[in-house]
């Protein structure tokens, strides 16, 4: 309203100079108005031209930081695999290792099963030794496998999570180039208009001769403060829309590298947990050949306990055959000595009854002999006393029958003698044979009684035999039973040992599967890595581009505004020439003019107000089309020594205005 109460301040007559005077002036003010704005929307783009470029600094700053990262990651990745490489040797060969000695042992156990147990024995040994020995390794497995199943269900949501910011990411960077696109381009059609507008300035100041041209210049001017308004509202939601970019980018940004810091840390506890799971398989692997140990320890126990039970075996079958052999000896001999010692008491019963018999017989015949000499004797004494009796009869007589008694008594005493020594023998031959007899009683009872020793000591030995008997028989149970127990424990190794292999094995298995998704992973890593080296190429490529078309945009920008400059000082000097020649009018007509002074005055007192205002508005302008401008141009370096030539320039206008006002006024 105040530019356009500026035309009531003519001449009321319409006069020429004065209009164009006052013309002149309101265009020079519109003029330095206009390159006040241009001046400070060239600073508005230059700060976000600058604020650009810290954030691009920024992101390159973050995409080495995730490049060392990925280094690290890949260093660490194929240390990792290394290592496994290793352990998967060493597992390798002591799995060899362990096959050799299972053969080995097998065939071992073949032989002792063929020799000592049973296969059911055998079999139910193993069972038990397995269930013993394989528990805990069982319950140990199941609880790795569920962590490995747990961190990988986190490894794939952390690979969801990471492939769904990607996305993102890249969605961002797609529309932040959008977004740039469609602000340079605006700020393209910005320039335009203003470029428009000063072409329009200077067809406007070139036939500012006539009032119809400056009537309709007025209007433009209406048009155009109304557009400056304008665009200054467009150029508000801009940049507030810029400023919303900038905070949802920064958001983003650190959304992202909150994200990032989060995956990674993920994946530096899948690492950690990774080389935890290593190292509990390694306890695993020193706990199964601890239990090898152990089962080696069992088997060394068993085969020495099956020594010992076979050789008390062999001992007590010695002892039983010793034990047996002296019982049958020591029996016959007993039934043999009692057989003698019958024969010999029968014979010497029968010898005794013999002797007695003879003895009898003997006696007998002694008292018979006896009996018939007492009677020969008292027939002799008969004979005797009849022969004295008859001695008288005759000599002759008694001398034949005295020969013939003497004869019969010879023949008698010699049968007497004869009897007598057959007596005499008989009684020294059944002595001596009762003599020996008894000392034949004697050795006998002697022998009996050394007989009945030994076979009370045979008796004590046999007693002893069986207690020793007895009790090795129970330590051969004891020892059986603790073989069957060993027996059972070797099954239950052996049933452990297999199914150890078997889960060796399905861990094997298992870790082969978990290389195979690491291998993947690692893949599919290096194809991500590529992509994102080819969008982060693409990206630069782009930025490079930006740049340099800013660049351009920036140097074409400062050539036309030294063209425009230039064109405002020649305008400027011309107006000076003109406000020169209107002076020296003014001057022939200043007597002409002094009525209308109080008008003038209030006039240029209007006009500084004008001025200070349209001052004001072009800073403000200038400052929004700075940023504008920096915004536009934030890829490229600002041009030092244009901005020193563009503020040396406005400073030099602003004391061209500063000495020109008072002579104006």
């Amino acid at each position: 309203m105040n530019v356009a109460a500026a035309p009531s301040t003519m001449d009321p007559s319409g006069s020429p100079p004065n209009g164009r005077y006052e013309y002149l002036l309101q265009q020079v003010v519109q003029l330095n108005t206009d390159l006040h704005k241009t001046v400070a929307l060239s600073q508005s783009l230059k700060s976000e031209r600058d604020s650009l470029q810290e954030l691009t600094q920024r992101l390159k700053q973050d995409v080495m930081r995730c490049e060392e990262r990925c280094e690290k990651m890949q260093e660490v990745l194929m240390t990792e695999t290394e290592y496994k490489v290793q352990s998967d040797r060493k597992h390798e060969a002591l799995m060899h290792k362990w096959k050799q000695q299972l053969e080995i042992k097998a065939r071992e156990f073949e032989v002792l099963q063929k020799n000592l147990a049973p296969p059911k024995d055998l079999d139910q040994l193993r069972l038990a030794i397995q269930d013993e020995v394989e528990l805990p390794h069982r319950q140990r497995t199941q609880g790795l496998q569920l962590e490995i199943d747990k961190y990988r269900e986190m490894y794939y949501s952390v690979r969801r999570d990471f492939e769904i910011l990607k996305t993102e990411h890249d969605q961002t960077i797609i529309n932040h180039g959008h977004e740039i696109e469609s602000t340079i381009a605006t700020h393209m059609v910005l320039m335009n208009d203003l470029k428009r507008q000063l072409d329009a300035a200077d067809d406007r100041a070139a036939d500012m001769h006539t009032t119809d041209k400056l009537r309709r210049m007025e209007l433009d001017k209406d048009t155009l403060v109304t557009e400056n308004h304008k665009l200054r509202q467009e150029l508000e939601h801009v940049r507030q829309a810029k400023v919303d970019l900038f905070q949802r980018q920064e958001a983003d940004a650190t959304k992202f590298a909150t994200q990032m810091t989060d995956v990674l840390g993920k994946l530096t506890n899948v690492d950690l947990e990774l080389k935890a799971t290593a190292r509990q398989l390694g306890r695993c692997k020193q706990d199964c050949e601890r239990l090898q140990g152990v089962v080696d320890e069992k088997d060394k126990k068993l085969r020495e306990a099956t020594d010992d039970a076979m050789r008390l075996r062999e001992q007590v079958k010695q002892k039983d055959l010793l034990l047996v052999d002296n019982h049958n000896l020591h029996s016959s001999k007993l039934r043999e000595l009692r057989a003698e010692l019958e024969a010999d008491k029968v014979q010497f019963k029968q010898k005794q009854v013999d002797w007695m018999d003879q003895i009898a017989s003997l006696q007998l015949a002694l008292q018979q002999s006896e009996e018939t000499f007492q009677k020969r004797e008292k027939e002799w004494h008969l004979e005797q006393a009849k022969q004295v009796a008859l001695q008288s009869h005759g000599d002759t007589h008694t001398q034949h029958t005295t020969a013939a008694l003497q004869a019969k008594l010879a023949e008698k005493t010699a049968e007497a003698a004869t009897l007598q020594e057959t007596l005499d023998g008989c009684t020294q031959r059944a002595t001596h044979a009762l003599d020996q007899e008894q000392l034949k009683v004697h050795r006998l009872q002697g022998e009996k009684d050394s007989l009945s020793a030994k076979l009370t000591t045979a008796q004590e030995l046999v007693t002893k035999l069986k207690a020793e008997n007895l009790s090795w028989r129970s330590q051969l149970k004891e020892v059986e039973q603790e073989y069957r127990v060993l027996q059972g424990k070797y099954r239950d190794a052996m049933q452990n040992q297999q199914d150890l292999q078997s889960q060796l094995d399905q861990d094997k298995a298992k870790i082969q599967y978990l290389e195979d998704d690491l291998v993947k992973l690692t893949d599919e890593r290096t194809n991500d890595k590529q992509s994102f080296e080819k969008s982060q190429a693409h990206l630069q490529a782009q930025l490079d581009e930006t740049l340099a078309a800013s660049f351009n945009a920036r140097r074409s920008l400062a050539d036309e505004h030294k063209k425009v400059a230039d064109k405002l000082t020649k305008s400027l000097v011309k107006a000076e020439r003109k406000r020169d020649a209107y002076k020296e009018k003014c001057l022939q007509v200043h007597e002409r003019y002094k009525a209308a002074a109080m008008a003038k005055e209030a006039a240029a007192v209007q006009l500084q107000q004008l001025k200070d205002q349209h001052h004001i508005e072009i800073q403000q302008f200038l400052t929004q089309w700075s940023h504008a401008e920096d915004s536009r141009l934030s890829g490229s370096m600002p041009g030092k020594p244009m901005d020193m030539k563009l503020d040396s320039f406005l400073a030099e206008i602003d004391q061209y205005n500063q000495i020109h006002s008072p002579r104006l006024s």
